[in-house]
Protein backbone atom coordinates (compact mmCIF):
# COMPACT_ATOMS: atom_id res chain seq x y z
CA UNK A 1 0.00 0.00 0.00
CA UNK A 2 2.59 2.44 1.05
CA UNK A 3 4.76 2.08 -2.53
CA UNK A 4 1.40 2.94 -4.06
CA UNK A 5 0.92 6.09 -2.21
CA UNK A 6 4.43 7.15 -2.55
CA UNK A 7 4.19 6.84 -6.67
CA UNK A 8 1.44 8.33 -6.64
CA UNK A 9 2.38 11.00 -4.77
CA UNK A 10 5.28 11.49 -6.59
CA UNK A 11 3.42 11.31 -10.09
CA UNK A 12 1.35 14.48 -8.76
CA UNK A 13 3.74 16.16 -7.63
CA UNK A 14 5.84 15.83 -10.75
CA UNK A 15 2.61 16.96 -12.79
CA UNK A 16 2.34 19.75 -10.71
CA UNK A 17 5.82 20.82 -11.04
CA UNK A 18 5.72 20.42 -15.01
CA UNK A 19 2.53 22.61 -15.44
CA UNK A 20 3.82 25.24 -12.93
CA UNK A 21 7.16 24.64 -15.46
CA UNK A 22 5.27 24.96 -18.48
CA UNK A 23 2.80 27.80 -16.99
CA UNK A 24 6.12 30.00 -15.70
CA UNK A 25 7.61 29.21 -19.43
CA UNK A 26 4.58 30.71 -21.71
CA UNK A 27 4.10 33.40 -19.12
CA UNK A 28 7.33 34.76 -19.07
CA UNK A 29 9.13 33.26 -22.79
CA UNK A 30 6.72 31.57 -24.65
CA UNK A 31 3.62 33.31 -25.52
CA UNK A 32 5.45 36.18 -26.62
CA UNK A 33 7.72 34.09 -28.87
CA UNK A 34 4.36 32.39 -30.20
CA UNK A 35 3.01 35.46 -31.64
CA UNK A 36 2.77 33.76 -35.16
CA UNK A 37 2.00 30.45 -33.86
CA UNK A 38 -0.41 30.75 -31.27
CA UNK A 39 -3.86 29.12 -32.41
CA UNK A 40 -7.08 31.72 -32.50
CA UNK A 41 -10.51 30.81 -31.19
CA UNK A 42 -12.65 30.76 -34.48
CA UNK A 43 -15.77 30.81 -32.68
CA UNK A 44 -14.26 33.97 -31.08
CA UNK A 45 -13.16 35.33 -33.77
CA UNK A 46 -16.74 35.35 -35.57
CA UNK A 47 -18.11 36.31 -33.46
CA UNK A 48 -15.78 39.21 -32.90
CA UNK A 49 -16.43 39.79 -36.56
CA UNK A 50 -20.49 39.54 -36.65
CA UNK A 51 -20.99 41.81 -33.53
CA UNK A 52 -18.22 44.60 -34.21
CA UNK A 53 -20.08 47.54 -34.40
CA UNK A 54 -21.02 49.16 -38.63
CA UNK A 55 -18.67 52.01 -37.90
CA UNK A 56 -15.60 50.25 -36.82
CA UNK A 57 -15.29 48.86 -40.27
CA UNK A 58 -16.26 52.04 -41.92
CA UNK A 59 -12.86 52.90 -43.01
CA UNK A 60 -13.01 49.20 -44.81
CA UNK A 61 -16.02 49.36 -46.39
CA UNK A 62 -15.63 51.64 -49.73
CA UNK A 63 -16.21 51.37 -53.20
CA UNK A 64 -13.07 49.22 -54.23
CA UNK A 65 -11.62 45.89 -52.42
CA UNK A 66 -8.42 47.77 -51.96
CA UNK A 67 -9.42 48.08 -48.10
CA UNK A 68 -7.79 50.32 -45.62
CA UNK A 69 -5.27 52.27 -46.71
CA UNK A 70 -3.36 55.86 -45.45
CA UNK A 71 -3.53 59.01 -46.18
CA UNK A 72 -3.09 62.43 -44.51
CA UNK A 73 -4.32 65.96 -44.91
CA UNK A 74 -2.37 69.63 -44.19
CA UNK A 75 -2.50 72.65 -45.63
CA UNK A 76 0.60 73.57 -46.12
CA UNK A 77 1.90 72.46 -49.86
CA UNK A 78 0.53 71.42 -52.73
CA UNK A 79 1.53 67.99 -52.02
CA UNK A 80 0.04 68.30 -48.48
CA UNK A 81 -2.97 69.03 -49.60
CA UNK A 82 -2.69 65.65 -50.93
CA UNK A 83 -3.52 66.59 -54.56
CA UNK A 84 -1.56 63.00 -55.24
CA UNK A 85 -3.39 61.19 -53.04
CA UNK A 86 -0.29 59.85 -51.23
CA UNK A 87 0.09 58.16 -48.11
CA UNK A 88 2.96 60.57 -46.32
CA UNK A 89 4.61 63.73 -47.75
CA UNK A 90 8.23 63.87 -48.77
CA UNK A 91 9.27 66.87 -47.96
CA UNK A 92 11.82 67.84 -50.58
CA UNK A 93 11.15 71.19 -52.56
CA UNK A 94 10.67 70.17 -55.71
CA UNK A 95 8.00 70.34 -58.80
CA UNK A 96 9.34 67.52 -60.94
CA UNK A 97 7.97 64.72 -59.92
CA UNK A 98 9.27 61.29 -61.47
CA UNK A 99 9.22 58.29 -59.20
CA UNK A 100 6.46 57.01 -57.77
CA UNK A 101 6.58 53.97 -54.56
CA UNK A 102 3.84 51.58 -53.56
CA UNK A 103 4.09 48.67 -51.07
CA UNK A 104 3.75 47.81 -47.20
CA UNK A 105 5.00 49.83 -44.29
CA UNK A 106 8.17 49.65 -45.70
CA UNK A 107 7.62 51.82 -48.69
CA UNK A 108 5.60 53.89 -46.40
CA UNK A 109 8.93 53.80 -44.04
CA UNK A 110 6.99 53.38 -40.64
CA UNK A 111 8.62 54.69 -37.22
CA UNK A 112 11.09 57.23 -39.13
CA UNK A 113 10.25 61.00 -39.88
CA UNK A 114 9.07 62.39 -43.10
CA UNK A 115 13.37 63.20 -44.02
CA UNK A 116 14.24 59.69 -43.27
CA UNK A 117 12.04 57.49 -45.58
CA UNK A 118 13.85 56.23 -48.73
CA UNK A 119 11.80 58.41 -50.66
CA UNK A 120 13.04 61.34 -49.41
CA UNK A 121 16.56 60.08 -49.89
CA UNK A 122 15.65 59.16 -53.29
CA UNK A 123 14.20 62.48 -53.78
CA UNK A 124 18.00 64.14 -53.06
CA UNK A 125 19.65 61.84 -55.22
CA UNK A 126 17.43 62.24 -58.14
CA UNK A 127 16.74 66.07 -57.57
CA UNK A 128 13.02 65.22 -57.97
CA UNK A 129 9.83 64.12 -55.78
CA UNK A 130 9.17 60.67 -55.12
CA UNK A 131 6.06 60.04 -54.22
CA UNK A 132 5.17 57.52 -51.47
CA UNK A 133 1.72 55.31 -51.77
CA UNK A 134 3.13 52.63 -48.79
CA UNK A 135 0.39 51.38 -46.60
CA UNK A 136 0.95 50.37 -43.39
CA UNK A 137 -0.10 46.01 -43.20
CA UNK A 138 -0.47 46.27 -46.98
CA UNK A 139 0.00 42.81 -49.18
CA UNK A 140 1.60 42.84 -52.11
CA UNK A 141 -1.76 42.57 -54.20
CA UNK A 142 -3.07 45.57 -52.63
CA UNK A 143 -0.22 47.61 -53.57
CA UNK A 144 -0.78 46.61 -57.29
CA UNK A 145 -4.53 47.46 -56.38
CA UNK A 146 -3.29 50.60 -55.21
CA UNK A 147 -1.33 51.55 -57.95
CA UNK A 148 -4.43 50.89 -60.43
CA UNK A 149 -6.57 52.84 -58.32
CA UNK A 150 -3.95 56.15 -59.09
CA UNK A 151 -3.49 55.23 -62.62
CA UNK A 152 -7.25 55.66 -62.67
CA UNK A 153 -6.69 58.79 -61.06
CA UNK A 154 -4.53 59.85 -63.31
CA UNK A 155 -1.84 60.24 -61.07
CA UNK A 156 1.32 58.43 -63.28
CA UNK A 157 4.63 58.69 -63.48
CA UNK A 158 7.70 57.77 -65.24
CA UNK A 159 8.75 55.33 -62.72
CA UNK A 160 7.11 53.37 -60.58
CA UNK A 161 8.64 50.99 -57.96
CA UNK A 162 6.79 48.28 -56.51
CA UNK A 163 8.64 47.69 -53.05
CA UNK A 164 8.06 43.74 -51.55
CA UNK A 165 9.32 42.92 -47.92
CA UNK A 166 10.71 39.73 -48.40
CA UNK A 167 7.52 38.51 -45.58
CA UNK A 168 5.56 40.44 -47.97
CA UNK A 169 5.22 36.41 -49.78
CA UNK A 170 3.03 35.63 -46.36
CA UNK A 171 0.46 38.09 -47.01
CA UNK A 172 -0.59 37.08 -50.52
CA UNK A 173 -2.09 34.26 -49.08
CA UNK A 174 -3.62 36.20 -46.02
CA UNK A 175 -7.42 37.76 -45.71
CA UNK A 176 -7.14 38.43 -42.06
CA UNK A 177 -4.32 39.40 -39.87
CA UNK A 178 -5.67 37.65 -36.89
CA UNK A 179 -5.08 34.43 -38.55
CA UNK A 180 -1.28 35.53 -39.73
CA UNK A 181 -0.18 36.80 -36.02
CA UNK A 182 -2.31 36.05 -33.39
CA UNK A 183 -2.27 40.08 -31.70
CA UNK A 184 -3.71 41.42 -35.56
CA UNK A 185 -6.58 42.55 -35.78
CA UNK A 186 -9.73 40.98 -36.76
CA UNK A 187 -11.00 44.25 -38.52
CA UNK A 188 -8.40 44.08 -41.10
CA UNK A 189 -9.97 42.00 -44.23
CA UNK A 190 -8.15 42.00 -47.20
CA UNK A 191 -9.09 40.99 -50.69
CA UNK A 192 -8.11 37.53 -52.23
CA UNK A 193 -5.88 36.11 -55.06
CA UNK A 194 -7.67 33.01 -56.09
CA UNK A 195 -7.38 30.71 -58.80
CA UNK A 196 -9.92 31.03 -61.98
CA UNK A 197 -8.74 28.28 -65.12
CA UNK A 198 -5.13 29.04 -65.66
CA UNK A 199 -5.28 32.25 -64.06
CA UNK A 200 -6.12 34.51 -61.39
CA UNK A 201 -9.28 36.83 -60.08
CA UNK A 202 -9.42 38.93 -57.44
CA UNK A 203 -12.36 37.92 -54.85
CA UNK A 204 -13.58 40.88 -52.31
CA UNK A 205 -16.76 42.30 -52.98
CA UNK A 206 -17.30 41.57 -49.24
CA UNK A 207 -14.77 44.37 -48.29
CA UNK A 208 -17.38 46.89 -50.06
CA UNK A 209 -20.64 45.50 -47.80
CA UNK A 210 -18.06 44.84 -44.07
CA UNK A 211 -20.89 47.68 -42.38
CA UNK A 212 -23.43 45.03 -43.26
CA UNK A 213 -23.55 41.67 -41.42
CA UNK A 214 -24.32 40.03 -44.97
CA UNK A 215 -20.96 41.17 -46.09
CA UNK A 216 -19.10 40.28 -42.96
CA UNK A 217 -20.59 36.80 -43.36
CA UNK A 218 -19.06 36.33 -47.31
CA UNK A 219 -15.83 37.76 -45.57
CA UNK A 220 -15.34 34.98 -43.14
CA UNK A 221 -16.45 32.39 -45.62
CA UNK A 222 -13.68 33.94 -47.41
CA UNK A 223 -10.99 33.48 -44.86
CA UNK A 224 -11.97 29.90 -44.57
CA UNK A 225 -11.85 29.03 -48.32
CA UNK A 226 -8.63 30.89 -49.21
CA UNK A 227 -6.37 32.20 -46.25
CA UNK A 228 -3.30 29.90 -45.95
CA UNK A 229 -3.06 30.95 -42.42
CA UNK A 230 -6.49 29.93 -41.37
CA UNK A 231 -5.65 26.54 -42.37
CA UNK A 232 -2.85 26.22 -40.67
CA UNK A 233 -4.82 27.39 -37.39
CA UNK A 234 -6.12 24.37 -36.82
CA UNK A 235 -2.34 22.53 -36.34
CA UNK A 236 -1.25 25.42 -33.79
CA UNK A 237 -1.21 25.13 -30.27
CA UNK A 238 -3.88 26.33 -27.77
CA UNK A 239 -2.20 28.23 -24.43
CA UNK A 240 -3.75 28.52 -21.59
CA UNK A 241 -4.66 25.89 -18.88
CA UNK A 242 -3.42 22.93 -18.35
CA UNK A 243 -0.36 24.29 -19.52
CA UNK A 244 1.40 21.29 -19.50
CA UNK A 245 -0.92 20.19 -22.35
CA UNK A 246 -0.30 23.39 -24.03
CA UNK A 247 3.81 22.56 -23.77
CA UNK A 248 2.65 19.25 -25.20
CA UNK A 249 0.96 20.51 -28.52
CA UNK A 250 3.48 23.48 -28.69
CA UNK A 251 6.22 20.48 -29.36
CA UNK A 252 4.32 18.22 -31.30
CA UNK A 253 3.53 21.77 -33.76
CA UNK A 254 7.27 22.48 -33.98
CA UNK A 255 8.33 19.39 -34.87
CA UNK A 256 5.44 18.53 -37.51
CA UNK A 257 3.67 21.33 -38.94
CA UNK A 258 5.06 24.84 -38.47
CA UNK A 259 5.25 26.73 -41.51
CA UNK A 260 7.14 30.20 -41.42
CA UNK A 261 6.66 32.86 -43.30
CA UNK A 262 10.16 32.38 -45.16
CA UNK A 263 8.79 28.69 -46.09
CA UNK A 264 6.45 30.17 -48.58
CA UNK A 265 9.07 31.26 -50.78
CA UNK A 266 9.09 27.81 -51.48
CA UNK A 267 5.26 26.93 -51.54
CA UNK A 268 3.70 26.44 -55.34
CA UNK A 269 0.91 28.44 -54.75
CA UNK A 270 2.22 31.70 -52.78
CA UNK A 271 4.96 31.69 -55.18
CA UNK A 272 2.22 31.40 -58.08
CA UNK A 273 0.40 34.34 -56.56
CA UNK A 274 3.30 36.60 -56.47
CA UNK A 275 4.32 36.15 -59.92
CA UNK A 276 0.95 36.63 -61.24
CA UNK A 277 0.95 40.04 -59.35
CA UNK A 278 4.47 40.79 -61.19
CA UNK A 279 3.17 40.06 -63.94
CA UNK A 280 0.20 42.47 -63.85
CA UNK A 281 2.52 44.67 -62.78
CA UNK A 282 4.50 44.56 -66.03
CA UNK A 283 1.63 44.64 -67.98
CA UNK A 284 0.35 47.89 -66.61
CA UNK A 285 3.74 49.48 -67.32
CA UNK A 286 3.20 48.68 -70.55
CA UNK A 287 -0.64 49.80 -71.12
CA UNK A 288 -0.08 52.82 -68.96
CA UNK A 289 3.66 53.94 -70.15
CA UNK A 290 5.77 53.97 -67.42
CA UNK A 291 9.41 52.38 -66.24
CA UNK A 292 8.39 49.23 -63.90
CA UNK A 293 11.13 48.15 -60.84
CA UNK A 294 10.88 45.70 -58.51
CA UNK A 295 12.47 46.79 -55.08
CA UNK A 296 13.01 43.69 -52.33
CA UNK A 297 13.39 44.82 -48.99
CA UNK A 298 15.06 42.48 -46.34
CA UNK A 299 13.64 41.37 -43.32
CA UNK A 300 15.97 40.80 -40.54
CA UNK A 301 15.84 37.24 -41.32
CA UNK A 302 17.54 37.65 -44.63
CA UNK A 303 19.82 39.92 -43.48
CA UNK A 304 20.92 37.47 -40.90
CA UNK A 305 21.46 35.05 -43.38
CA UNK A 306 23.35 37.40 -45.56
CA UNK A 307 25.82 37.61 -42.49
CA UNK A 308 26.46 34.00 -42.29
CA UNK A 309 27.20 33.41 -46.53
CA UNK A 310 23.50 31.95 -47.10
CA UNK A 311 21.43 33.24 -49.82
CA UNK A 312 18.33 35.37 -48.77
CA UNK A 313 14.62 33.44 -48.83
CA UNK A 314 13.41 34.74 -51.75
CA UNK A 315 16.87 34.54 -53.81
CA UNK A 316 15.80 31.76 -56.00
CA UNK A 317 12.08 33.84 -56.85
CA UNK A 318 14.18 36.97 -57.52
CA UNK A 319 17.05 35.36 -59.96
CA UNK A 320 13.66 33.84 -61.68
CA UNK A 321 11.77 36.48 -62.51
CA UNK A 322 14.99 38.45 -64.12
CA UNK A 323 15.45 35.29 -66.38
CA UNK A 324 11.72 35.28 -67.23
CA UNK A 325 10.05 36.25 -70.24
CA UNK A 326 13.50 37.49 -71.83
CA UNK A 327 14.17 39.55 -68.83
CA UNK A 328 11.14 42.08 -69.32
CA UNK A 329 12.37 43.29 -65.74
CA UNK A 330 15.19 44.71 -66.30
CA UNK A 331 15.15 46.85 -62.86
CA UNK A 332 14.75 44.04 -60.66
CA UNK A 333 16.83 45.61 -56.95
CA UNK A 334 17.85 43.76 -54.12
CA UNK A 335 18.41 45.91 -51.31
CA UNK A 336 19.99 43.39 -49.21
CA UNK A 337 22.85 43.42 -51.75
CA UNK A 338 26.26 45.34 -51.04
CA UNK A 339 28.83 46.09 -48.45
CA UNK A 340 27.06 47.82 -45.33
CA UNK A 341 26.68 46.90 -41.70
CA UNK A 342 23.46 44.72 -41.45
CA UNK A 343 22.74 45.54 -37.83
CA UNK A 344 22.33 48.94 -38.29
CA UNK A 345 19.75 48.57 -41.52
CA UNK A 346 16.57 48.07 -38.90
CA UNK A 347 15.53 50.10 -36.13
CA UNK A 348 17.18 47.29 -34.01
CA UNK A 349 19.84 44.98 -34.89
CA UNK A 350 17.60 42.62 -37.16
CA UNK A 351 13.76 43.64 -35.79
CA UNK A 352 11.70 46.15 -36.64
CA UNK A 353 11.20 48.89 -39.60
CA UNK A 354 14.13 50.22 -41.22
CA UNK A 355 15.96 53.18 -39.91
CA UNK A 356 17.24 56.08 -41.61
CA UNK A 357 20.42 54.03 -42.14
CA UNK A 358 18.06 51.66 -43.52
CA UNK A 359 16.25 53.97 -45.62
CA UNK A 360 19.49 56.04 -47.21
CA UNK A 361 20.99 52.50 -47.85
CA UNK A 362 17.62 51.70 -49.80
CA UNK A 363 17.68 54.68 -51.49
CA UNK A 364 21.26 54.38 -52.99
CA UNK A 365 20.85 50.94 -54.05
CA UNK A 366 17.45 52.24 -56.15
CA UNK A 367 19.26 55.65 -57.49
CA UNK A 368 22.80 53.36 -58.71
CA UNK A 369 20.12 51.10 -60.76
CA UNK A 370 17.92 53.69 -61.87
CA UNK A 371 20.69 56.50 -62.82
CA UNK A 372 21.21 55.30 -66.21
CA UNK A 373 17.69 55.24 -66.68
CA UNK A 374 16.70 58.52 -65.46
CA UNK A 375 19.28 60.42 -68.00
CA UNK A 376 17.57 58.32 -71.23
CA UNK A 377 14.58 59.20 -73.03
CA UNK A 378 12.77 56.03 -72.12
CA UNK A 379 9.85 54.84 -72.16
Amino acid sequence: MKPIIFWTSLIIILIVCAEIGSWAFFGFYGKQRLIYHERVDNKAFINDVLNASPESYEKLANETIISWSNSFQSANSIENKNVYGVSRPTPYSSDNILISTYGDSFTYCQDVKDSETWQYYLSQNTDSKALNYGVKGYGTGQALLKLMERLKAGHKTRIVILGILSENIARVVNLNNKYYWSTGSYRNFKPALVKDGASYKWVGDYIKRLSYKEGRLEAINAVEQYDFWYSQNKYRPKIGFPYLISAVDTIRYFLFYVKRWPDLWQDKNAVDIMRHILDNFYKLSKKHKFIPVILFIPHGYDLKRKEKGLETSYARFKNEIKKENGGKFDLVIDASQGDYDSSKFHLKPYVGHASAFGNRWIAKAVYSELEDKLKSDEP
